[in-house]
């Protein structure tokens, strides 16, 4: 069945409210009619069974059954990633958000190619892209994007908001390889919060590993090939979903 992603200040009871690109798309290219019937996510952990009982050229109501809260687990994985090249972050918003990050922190480090004056309103895509990852994967929490910063003030910051939760820095010449460290992290109880953080092409530089490390961050391999930031980005985040997963099952 169709899924569609509605803010909640767009449901009132048991009504919801499509407009713009995303009604475009209910009518234009799936080509629904009234009496259709499909699921409606508010993007903060509900879900309701819906059925299209008006269509508008520019906008369609839904009727809603009952809410359904959809549990993403009890700890909430946070990504601090150094913007690679855009057409790759776009890449890491997409499959990330399938895997199941709760939070995604684009950063530029020392050696990051992208410049602030290239990513522009690029946050934006980003958001968009993450919602139609959310629709298309069945997740009913859109990952919160947060506003592109300098990768040191993030890890700092994320080190004081979260003093406790377990936080990992991947990079070249890390000792410790990523699996044990992860599950080691989750004994004896699940953390409320995970913290992972992938560098730029170029990776981390020396200064800003140390930096990371003296806040708490553990240095992490993922074996010994050199990958590029995008990969590692999803192996890592992909190894720390299915540990989750397995330790919540």
């Amino acid at each position: 069945m169709h899924r569609v992603f509605v803010p909640p200040q767009s449901i009132s009871f048991d009504r919801a409210c499509v407009q713009g690109p995303r009604c475009h798309h209910l009518l234009r290219v799936l080509r629904l009619k009234e009496g259709a019937g499909l699921i409606v996510f508010d993007g903060r952990g509900s879900e309701y069974p819906g059925k299209l009982i008006r269509a508008e050229r520019e906008w369609v109501e839904i009727e809603l059954g009952p809410r359904r809260e959809v549990s993403s687990g009890n700890t909430e994985i946070v990504l601090v990633q150094a913007v690679p090249r855009l057409s790759r972050m776009d890449w890491v918003i997409e499959k990330a958000t399938e895997l199941g990050v709760g939070r995604i922190h684009p950063v530029l480090s020392r050696r990051s190619v992208a410049r602030p004056s290239s990513l522009g309103n690029k946050l934006a895509r980003w958001r968009r892209i993450a919602v139609e990852a959310s629709r298309q994967s069945g997740r009913t929490l859109i990952p919160e994007l947060v506003e592109i910063e300098d990768f040191a003030f993030c890890v700092e910051h994320l080190s004081q908001e979260h003093p406790d939760t377990p936080k990992f820095l991947a990079h070249v010449g890390a000792e410790d390889f990523a699996a044990g460290l992860l599950q080691t992290a989750f004994e004896p109880q699940l953390p409320r919060v995970l913290c992972l953080a992938v560098g730029p092409e170029g990776d981390f530089t020396e200064e800003e590993i140390r930096k990371a490390q003296a806040l708490g961050w553990r240095s992490v391999s993922l074996g010994p090939a050199v990958l590029r930031s995008e990969t590692a980005a999803i192996a890592l985040v992909g190894l720390a979903s299915q540990l989750l997963y397995a330790k919540r099952e």
